[in-house]
């Protein structure tokens, strides 16, 4: 008794196309993410960009607060506002000996 195998050219023909189909979709996968992640590294390097600029102007206003806020404080520009203000510098001073009694009624 003998027997009779199918040919399995067939089956060869079928699986060796499969097996393209699934490279073809890996590959199609693979190039679909790979773009995906160019999309967001270029957009996360935008934002970056844009919050390095943002860091920029708040530093220059900073340094900009600090010098106002320096020459505001300075001594002459109080004396300046003081003057202005109505306030004057009395060339009179009074000097106190130690238990000498100054706001004491007569």
């Amino acid at each position: 008794m003998t027997r009779r195998f199918k040919p399995i050219t067939n089956r060869t023909l079928r699986f060796s196309l499969s097996k393209k189909v699934v490279c073809g979709i890996l590959i199609s996968l693979c190039f679909i993410v790979q773009i995906f992640f160019t999309i967001e590294t270029s957009a996360n390097g935008a934002q970056i960009a844009n919050l390095e600029e943002e860091q920029e102007r708040l530093s220059k206003e900073n340094r900009e607060l600090e010098e106002k806020l320096v020459t505001s404080t300075s001594l002459s520009d109080l004396e300046k506002r003081a003057e202005d203000l109505g306030f004057s510098n009395d060339a009179r001073f009074y000097y106190l000996k130690k238990g000498e009694a100054f706001a004491k009624l007569p």
